[in-house]
């Protein structure tokens, strides 16, 4: 696809091998705070930018947060299912040997998503789910020394 910065822009194609949606395919069933966690997720890394995508990473934990603190009944459109069965229907889960940033970031895609289908796993609710795939795809930036090291969520 051609980069038409206005209608397709380039950073928001597919990070995934797959066929090539574009990020607002997808974002498009979400509320607006959790469209904007999953469009900096999509988007991180691919912009040309010296910080290796770790101003669009802060980005996503900072919609993460806003839309945490909201309500309950702003947390849901009622198509977050059509978002889950298009995202993992589209783009298969990237093997985690290969790319382990690409596999953490669509983890973390699919956990936003499915924020109604994770609710509770392991007696873990959904959002500590999310920082736990936050600080996982944090640390092992830090490790490859691409990124800060830092607290991203206060205990």
């Amino acid at each position: 696809m051609e980069n038409d910065p206005v209608n397709h822009p380039k950073h928001y194609s597919s990070p995934f091998e797959t066929v090539p949606n574009e990020c607002i395919d997808i974002t498009q069933y979400l509320t607006f705070c959790l469209g904007n966690v999953v469009k900096y997720l999509w988007r991180e890394g691919s912009k040309a930018t010296e910080d290796n995508g770790y101003q669009d990473f802060k980005k996503a934990i900072w919609y993460f947060k806003r839309h945490c603190s909201l309500p309950m009944p702003f947390h849901f459109t009622g198509h977050e299912p059509t978002a889950q069965a298009v995202f993992s229907t589209k783009f298969k889960e990237p093997d985690a040997e290969k790319n382990y940033e690409l596999f953490m970031r669509w983890r973390l895609i699919d956990f936003a998503f499915g924020e109604s289908f994770w609710k509770e796993k392991n007696g873990e609710p959904w959002q500590y789910l999310m920082m736990e795939g936050f600080n996982k795809l944090h640390a092992h930036m830090v490790e490859k020394g691409k990124w800060p090291e830092e607290t991203l969520f206060d205990e």
